[in-house]
């Protein structure tokens, strides 16, 4: 997408998470806070909601680094971005920003809006479709074989039809090859880093710590309904994109958000401002093969489709 950014007067930052290439790796503390949350008990539960509460409060001194380093100006704004399980990290700094103290900046000030990109059903807290599919959720396969066989799955493109009921729930298309399949080795080695997501490392722990304990749709709650407690977070609209030749688990997931919204709004409850927007023809990996539209459509310059 950074070759496109100054065509459309936007400036993109990326920064890695965690335990990522030239991003901190979580220190010996912060690994055994994580460990521990893999207890069913209250102590667990409270550790992984501690754990991402710390997450927040790391983008939330990004963005304040950034705001005072850089002199980003109030105007034009600045977007929040997550994509794929990274979204679990924008929604955890949507739902808690609100409680951090503010200090010289308010950086609830500078922020347009806050954009998840193709969101998988389990980070919003929704349970699964009928029959829907995920190596990483397949027990008759060993754990290191979940891992390997994922990218390249998660890569393809799954010819859905117009509504969850003609989803396609396990296989890709063979008529369009998966993303991961057209790069180089080079490509690959730049942009694919699976070793916080092998067994006992960080990514792999809260992914089975989060659907252990439910925590997802606790956050969701947290930021679709605001309280009125969050300040000028309360208020930040949440954009919402998916991709209709991802998974199933993507489309899904904009389905439920959107039907759970429609009934608060019918029932006269508080929804905070939330975007729903379907990128046709695009996969899970659009920032690749399709970067300029997936831009425009992250930078709120694509129009939204309530029809999901």
């Amino acid at each position: 997408m950074l070759p496109f950014a100054k065509k459309h007067n936007v400036r993109v930052i990326l920064a890695n998470r965690r335990d990522y290439p030239e991003a901190t790796p979580f220190t010996e503390a912060e690994f055994n806070q994580l460990t521990s949350s893999l207890s069913v008990t209250p102590e667990g539960i409270q550790n992984l909601r501690d754990f991402l509460r710390d997450r927040a409060a790391d983008l939330y001194q990004l963005l304040e680094t950034l705001i005072q380093v850089d002199n980003v100006p109030q105007k034009g704004g600045i977007v929040v971005g997550g994509w794929s399980f990274g979204t679990q990290f924008t929604t955890t700094l949507l739902a808690h920003a609100g409680s951090i103290p503010v200090g010289d900046i308010d950086v609830a000030s500078y922020i347009r809006y806050i954009v998840n990109l193709d969101m998988p059903s389990h980070i919003l807290g929704y349970a699964p479709i009928e029959g829907g599919w995920n190596p990483l959720l397949d027990l008759t396969l060993p754990g290191a074989e979940r891992v390997n066989i994922f990218p390249r799955w998660v890569s393809g493109y799954f010819m859905h039809g117009e509504t969850v009921a003609e989803l396609i729930v396990r296989d890709f298309t063979e008529e369009i090859s998966p993303t991961l399949d057209r790069m180089t080795h080079e490509e690959l080695q730049s942009c694919l880093f699976v070793a916080p997501g092998e067994p006992g490392a960080s990514d792999d722990m809260l992914f089975r710590a989060i659907r252990m304990h439910d925590i997802t749709s606790e956050l969701r709650e947290m930021i679709v309904f605001p309280t009125g407690n969050g300040g000028l977070w309360d208020n930040v609209k949440l954009r919402h994109v998916f991709c209709d030749r991802s998974t199933w688990s993507e489309f899904w997931g904009a389905h439920c958000l959107r039907e759970e919204i429609s009934k608060a709004e019918q029932s006269g409850k508080r929804v905070r401002p939330i975007e729903i927007v379907r990128l046709r023809g695009a996969n899970h990996f659009s920032a690749w093969d399709d970067p300029e539209r997936t831009l425009v459509a992250l930078m709120g310059l694509e129009e939204a489709d309530h029809s999901v």
